[in-house]
């Protein structure tokens, strides 16, 4: 069944890194880019900046933002 909303994992492995690249977001929480940007605009999941090529966003506020929603996280 197809229902609106988010369609968040019920537990995520974040690194304890400070930052998170943007495809380790994408893998953590087996989502496309696309979904990500939604999530952006309309759910409020934390913003990233940009290094050269790369994109990243803070591990801890990854975090809040995925534990404020009753996902539990695990960092290693």
């Amino acid at each position: 069944m197809n229902r609106p909303g988010l369609r968040l994992p019920s537990r995520v492995t974040l690194p304890a890194a400070p930052l998170m690249a943007g495809w380790y977001v994408r893998d953590a929480l087996r989502v496309s880019k696309q979904v990500l940007h939604l999530w952006r605009a309309r759910q409020g999941f934390p913003p990233f900046h940009r290094e050269g090529r790369e994109f990243y966003t803070s591990t801890d506020a990854i975090a809040e933002w995925l534990e404020a929603r009753g996902v539990k996280v695990v960092r290693q």
